[in-house]
């Protein structure tokens, strides 16, 4: 999106060179974060692990798709502070807005919650297991899917890429 001030809000479209550059730098600092918290016995995971809860109970529930986006979000983001590292977070959330779009428009099918639901709980599984190489995997995999079904998302709304 390109805003002019005092003028326009202009909706660009999403660009796929831009969400493979995006994608590398989110699952590697994610997979980092994963990392340290397998190397870091008292990480608190309370946070993340009662969004996953709510997540739970909402895979079920198409109308309440808003909230459980912004619980996904929410999860990851109590990762980074539970790593102590909160302000990467909000570096990644700053530099990845085209694969923020494109889960927007992959999020709404029923079987992508409960990948989501799914992915989230083995990550967290292998974090209190302090399986490191089983938690990088398990993230790797989880932000994968998305960008993984690219073709198709792009076939189903080719006026929203370049």
């Amino acid at each position: 999106m390109v805003s002019y001030r005092q003028s326009r809000t202009e909706v660009t479209r999403i660009n796929c060179e831009r969400l493979r550059h995006e994608n590398f730098l989110r699952s590697g600092l994610e997979c980092e974060v994963v990392d340290l918290l397998c190397r870091t016995p008292d990480a608190d995971l309370s946070k993340a692990l009662g969004y996953l809860r709510i997540q739970q109970a909402l895979v079920d529930e198409p109308d309440q798709i808003e909230l459980f986006r912004e619980l996904d979000e929410s999860f990851h983001e109590a990762l980074f502070i539970a790593a102590g590292h909160e302000a990467v977070h909000r570096l990644v959330i700053e530099q990845t807005s085209q694969m923020a779009r494109l889960r927007t428009l992959d999020l709404p099918r029923s079987d992508k919650l409960h990948s989501v639901v799914a992915g989230h709980r083995a990550v967290v599984d292998r974090i209190q297991a302090g399986d490191r190489q089983g938690a990088t995997d398990a993230m790797r995999a989880h932000l994968s899917g998305t960008i993984g079904r690219l073709p198709d998302i792009k076939d189903a709304n080719c006026d929203y890429f370049t």
